[in-house]
């Protein structure tokens, strides 16, 4: 008759075993997933002029702001920065000029904010599931969408911020003094990425205080003024954006037709 010794020795290396397979399925997830970002990357890195419909626009106001005292471009332009809601990739440029050109910075903005991205998604899964699972692979696949293909790098920027603020974030549901600083900070970094980068996070964040809550008018409106809180500091910024004396315009339609086309 087997002794109590005699099965533990003999469960320890089984389970071992499993641990050490578990270990290298996860490296091997974790290297298809790395070869898969990075292979959805190229197109926006190594092709000179990338399928992006708003490139040379952004491409041209770069330039235009590392051409300051230039007297043919002050001529006709004049470039400032302001407290302006849609700046990541201006800002990003700004201490780069004369360093690297303007498709270089745009090149990188965009291939770093979906590696933002990237890496934010593989720490959800870690967090929420304990290991990241073979759904992360769809992952890469959407980088080519509708923001990167009509051009909304500044807020592009913005989702991999938010994406990285919902990872960090995910844990610390119950210390609210933690996720204000999260919430704060990445929202000063999110406003002056793109505006609806912001209203993106707040919607997201909404949903983590409202996780686990009954569904209830109260419980509704406690996280709703939880979000505000966690946002305070980029909501305050909002009433001092210069808005020119011009009314809200949004047009896709003409960026609609080149994508179209």
């Amino acid at each position: 008759m087997a002794s109590i010794a005699d099965v533990s020795g003999k469960i320890a290396p089984a389970a071992a075993g499993e641990s050490g397979s578990r270990s290298k399925a996860g490296l091997a997830l974790l290297a298809a997933y790395a070869a898969l970002c990075i292979l959805s990357l190229l197109p926006f890195v190594l092709v000179e002029h990338p399928p992006v419909v708003d490139y040379a626009n952004h491409a041209a106001r770069l330039s235009m702001a590392c051409s300051a005292g230039d007297a043919a471009v002050d001529a006709m332009y004049r470039y400032s920065f302001g407290l302006i809601p849609n700046l990541a990739a201006d800002l990003v440029n700004w201490p780069l000029c004369g360093l690297l050109g303007p498709a270089a910075v745009l090149k990188a903005v965009t291939a770093g904010s979906l590696a933002l991205i990237y890496a934010a998604g593989w720490l959800i899964q870690r967090k929420l599931f304990g290991r990241a699972n073979a759904f992360l692979l769809l992952l890469p696949a959407f980088a080519t969408n509708l923001v990167t293909s009509m051009g909304y790098i500044n807020f592009l920027a913005g989702v991999g911020v938010a994406c990285l603020m919902v990872a960090l974030a995910i844990g610390r549901e119950k210390k609210f003094s933690e996720l204000a600083l999260v919430g704060n900070i990445g929202g000063l970094i999110l406003f002056f990425c793109h505006i609806f980068a912001l209203a993106l996070a707040m919607t997201l964040f909404f949903g983590i205080m409202l996780r686990g809550a009954p569904r209830s008018v109260r419980a509704i409106l406690d996280a709703g003024l939880k979000t505000a809180a966690l946002f305070a500091l980029p909501l305050a910024l909002i009433p001092f954006v210069p808005s020119a004396a011009e009314a809200l315009k949004i047009d896709y339609i003409g960026k609609g037709r080149v994508l179209a086309a």
